[in-house]
């Protein structure tokens, strides 16, 4: 009940905006920013919801598993100043990045810029604002990174469309007589074989240039998909044995942790984060209820 909610957690990430890996998702997929970072807020809201519903139940039935301590409880004056002193500004920050994009007041790259405004204007007010030069090189280089990244995959994509790989590819899966949604579930399980080993922009940056014309061929939505993606990424970091998050965990753990306590803990998050890609593949609704809705920016 300890580690299985921080991997959980820190799996989540990815399925609330704003997302780097959304982002990143959603150049190389060639899609839209916006829309992709608006259709994971549904999916990830309902995957927070089966977290809290299996740790309070879970904890319900084994009381030893999270046994009452002693604390000191602050007067209510003492709550609204810390939430509204360390909770309200990042709601603040979040809440602007998320609805200037989906009001289209905002195009992606202008709502991140007011979120970085927002967050140096905190940094201020809490004093912290010093290491400017340090802050723009880390920014330099991360963003020089991603360009690269969507280069590369955009280079790729080229290339397989060029060579006629990705029509030769078409032909071969459509020669299989499977039912498009079932080609759908197929790639997705050969995701989550590849995304344990594989770290995951390596994962998209192969997967997703083979992907999406399928995909489109198909007819389904390719929004739909880059959410089924970042979902099913979450499940790959995760999952036992191989999953990237399951080493970090073991790296922090406290000693005489074992990798199997840390697969146990990590299968329960593992199957609502399965739970949630299977609603979202039976009821695409979920991931585009919200882009639909969606005023474009001009």
């Amino acid at each position: 009940m300890i580690l299985g909610p921080i991997m959980g957690s820190g799996a989540l990430a990815m399925m609330i905006p704003p997302s780097t890996l959304g982002v990143i998702c959603a150049a190389i997929a060639m899609i839209s920013v916006g829309k992709l970072l608006i259709g994971i807020v549904l999916p990830g809201l309902i995957l927070a919801f089966f977290y809290i519903i299996y740790i309070i139940v879970r904890c319900i039935l084994q009381p030893d598993l999270a046994p009452v301590y002693e604390i000191t409880k602050p007067s209510l004056s003492e709550r609204v100043l810390d939430f509204l002193k360390y909770l309200a500004p990042l709601g603040v920050i979040i809440f602007l990045t998320v609805a200037l994009l989906f009001f289209g007041i905002a195009t992606p790259s202008e709502s991140a810029s007011v979120g970085c405004l927002a967050s140096c204007v905190l940094g201020v007010i809490h004093g912290r604002f010093k290491w400017v030069k340090q802050s723009i090189i880390s920014t330099l280089r991360v963003t020089v990174m991603a360009l690269i990244i969507i280069a590369s995959a955009a280079m790729f994509s080229q290339l397989l469309a060029y060579s006629g790989a990705s029509r030769g590819m078409l032909e071969v899966v459509k020669g299989f007589g499977l039912s498009p949604i079932l080609i759908i579930i197929v790639m997705q399980l050969i995701l989550v074989i590849l995304g344990g080993p594989m770290e995951e922009v390596s994962l998209m940056m192969v997967s997703l240039p083979i992907y999406m014309p399928i995909v489109q061929s198909l007819g389904f939505d390719p929004i739909w998909f880059g959410v089924l993606v970042l979902l099913n990424v979450e499940v790959a970091i995760v999952s036992p044995p191989f999953g990237i998050v399951l080493f970090v965990m073991k790296g922090v753990a406290p000693k005489g942790t074992t990798m199997m306590d840390i697969y146990r803990s990590s299968l329960p998050f593992m199957g609502m984060q399965l739970l949630t890609m299977a609603l979202v593949l039976a009821f695409p609704k979920i991931a585009l209820w919200l882009p639909n809705m969606m005023v474009t920016a001009k």
